[in-house]
């Protein structure tokens, strides 16, 4: 049966100063000095992980009269959720359906102060849906934007609080 065993160091068999596994005292390393002082090459960042850089730099932005320092990630909400506010077709609608992912991936339980503040984006976001098929089939030579708008505000008709 063969032995399985680590192979054992290298020992020199013979009385001799220099020679096989014993080079010169001076051409040896010194105990603490770096073998490889470049080291070896970085790999490449992914797409991802150069996203997250850059989306953490900080820079500074004007909220109102006061600078602020935020992340770039955060500037982008922000603008987002300005023309958002400013009934930007486009905004609104990517916001709703960022919301509508968010929510798929936070569910009430691994959040509950989140919990029924996304049922409102759902109905919407179904509702345009729906208007935006409804008009895609009714007038398929219109632009996709214009199909957009109208489908846009079928589902705010829709979905407006009754008083």
């Amino acid at each position: 049966m063969e032995d399985n065993t680590a192979p054992t160091k290298k020992t020199p068999t013979g009385g001799y100063e220099v020679g096989y596994c014993r080079p010169p005292v001076e051409s040896r390393f010194k105990p603490g000095e770096v073998h490889n002082r470049r080291g070896r090459r970085r790999k490449a960042p992914t797409f991802d992980e150069a996203l997250k850089k850059v989306l953490a730099e900080k820079i500074t932005i004007r909220v109102g009269e006061q600078v602020a320092k935020v992340t770039k990630g955060e500037a982008i909400v922000r603008r987002l959720l300005e023309k958002y506010a400013k009934n930007d077709a486009r905004a609104q609608r990517l916001v709703l359906s960022l919301l509508a992912e968010f929510d798929r991936e936070v569910t009430e339980e691994q959040n509950p102060e989140i919990s029924g503040v996304l049922e409102v984006p759902h109905e919407f976001l179904d509702a345009f849906n729906d208007a935006l098929a409804e008009e895609q089939r009714r007038n398929p030579s219109a632009s996709y934007d214009d199909q957009q708008g109208k489908a846009w505000e079928q589902a705010q008709r829709l979905t407006k609080p009754r008083r």
